[in-house]
């Protein structure tokens, strides 16, 4: 069975808060088919990116909690409220962003402390918070929201095993596809984004697009069609984005790679 990843955004600025993020996690962990991300706290911008940013873009749904952080107040000095955590607002707007870039929901549970109110990417990303009530009481409605929604992510090891099986002239095409836009792209775009952008010889694009449609059509990575050119190419929306982190990945050690000999 795949496991749902899902991301524990909760304050660690006491042992109240960090215990409720740890008893969040176990939970969830004990729930059949999920894993849950909780970080502990990140000093150092390589472990931002290795482990935080890894957790939001894998996650299958989050859960937040808002703790009250201190008061709000307009330029005249008027107290409009409670703001909550600068930290957890940022997590919230990437998850935000990944809905809209992935077009597909991305289910969150929120509890906020009294008087905490919602600000920037909140407002836009429809967020019912509960009310932030003791430990039991938030780990039952874990268990209900668990329970009732349903996660639309996949498997990071299905993907990766699929990922492998494409050689690498295939996943030069991929990446002049996604160069392309990623949707109908006709195969005569594709025969011309190889030599221009990616320095592979006219006569082998045309042998490397033929032999990565085999691939494709085995993996499913890669959807093929007609267009108003023919033959044309789209990312399958399941993979798109785990295809285009990929390929970015994938060039970018490429990249290294050659700096170094």
């Amino acid at each position: 069975m795949s496991e749902n990843l899902i991301f524990v955004s909760c304050g660690q600025a006491t042992d109240e808060e960090k215990s409720l993020g740890l008893r969040i996690k176990e939970a969830i962990e004990r729930m059949p088919g999920f894993k849950a991300y909780f970080a502990e706290a990140v000093h150092e911008l390589d472990a931002l990116g290795r482990h935080v940013f890894d957790g939001l873009l894998r996650c299958s749904g989050a859960v937040v909690v808002l703790h009250d952080r201190g008061p709000l107040v307009d330029r005249r000095g008027t107290d409009y409220g409670r703001r909550s955590s600068v930290w957890v607002n940022q997590e919230i707007a990437i998850l935000a962003y990944r809905q809209f870039f992935e077009e597909r929901r991305l289910p969150l549970l929120c509890f906020r402390e009294a008087g905490v109110v919602l600000e920037g990417a909140m407002t836009a990303f429809i967020i019912n918070p509960l009310a932030l009530g003791g430990s039991d009481e938030v780990l039952a409605a874990l268990d209900a929201w668990l329970g009732r929604e349903e996660f639309g992510g996949v498997s990071t090891d299905t993907f990766e095993s699929k990922w492998s099986a494409l050689d690498d002239a295939a996943r030069t095409v991929v990446a002049a596809l996604i160069e392309e836009g990623g949707n109908q792209v006709a195969a005569s775009a594709l025969k011309g984004t190889l030599p221009r952008v990616f320095g592979v010889s006219t006569r082998d694009a045309s042998d490397n697009v033929v032999k990565a449609a085999i691939q494709f059509q085995n993996t499913g990575l890669v959807t093929e069609g007609c267009g108003d050119q023919g033959r044309a190419f789209s990312l399958h929306p399941t993979w798109g984005p785990s295809l285009r982190r990929a390929v970015g990945k994938w060039r970018q050690a490429a990249t290294d790679a050659r700096q170094v000999v």
